[in-house]
């Protein structure tokens, strides 16, 4: 999962999920756009899923 640069508001919820064994998240420390973040995320291998504020 790809933390794209939010803000401090949501750093309980990253610290949530990255608790999670088979999640790995990752930070950008700015927003980079939708697109860096499925370059990063796709980054990580093929085993890899895109979620966004609509599929969570």
């Amino acid at each position: 999962m790809v933390n794209d640069g939010s803000g401090k508001e949501f750093a309980p919820f990253f610290e949530a999920i990255d608790k999670i064994p088979e999640v790995k998240v990752l930070h950008h420390p700015t927003n980079q756009g939708k697109g860096r973040a499925l370059k990063t995320e796709r980054s990580m291998g093929s085993h890899s899923r895109i979620c966004n504020r609509h599929n969570l």
